[in-house]
């Protein structure tokens, strides 16, 4: 049995956009158009990065082999459908029921590294070279840790 047959054909979607949802929704914490390369940039490297800091779970490996693939992420596979930390939460509870354990708190913690590696992509103020992490990419770190019980 593959890693995937552990779970819905709707809950393996949102496991394989979720570094994107959650990459994406970094970005716009800070509600900066500028820095959306760098940001962008940042979360390719974050999942490049997860391939060999993960090369044990099974999940993450099977979620990035499967990034690459992704040209659309919308809300009819099972992204999110408005708050993306309810998506969080959501992705939180697939995997504390269908994947539980330190493989599962691997995943969620990847996540979480996407999140922070985007939010300090790019600093504030003039080109970027203020402080690291905005007031908004703050908040959202800080609720991203509680959706995802981390």
């Amino acid at each position: 049995m593959g890693i995937e047959e552990r779970f819905t054909e709707q809950d393996w979607i949102k496991l394989v956009e979720s570094p994107f949802i959650i990459g994406l929704a970094a970005s716009d914490a800070d509600m900066d158009p500028s820095s959306s390369y760098s940001e962008f940039d940042a979360l390719m490297h974050a999942c490049g990065e997860a391939q060999e800091k993960y090369e044990d779970n099974e999940l993450i490996q099977a979620v990035l082999s499967q990034v690459s693939g992704i040209t659309n992420v919308d809300d009819s596979g099972g992204g999110p459908r408005g708050d993306v930390m309810e998506y969080a939460g959501d992705i939180s509870r697939i995997l504390d029921d269908l994947y539980p354990g330190q493989k599962g708190l691997e995943f969620k913690r990847f996540l979480y590294g996407i999140g922070k590696k985007v939010s300090e992509a790019y600093g504030e103020g003039f080109l970027g070279l203020g402080s690291k992490i905005s007031k908004g990419e703050a908040e959202f770190l800080a609720k991203l840790k509680v959706a995802l019980d981390l």
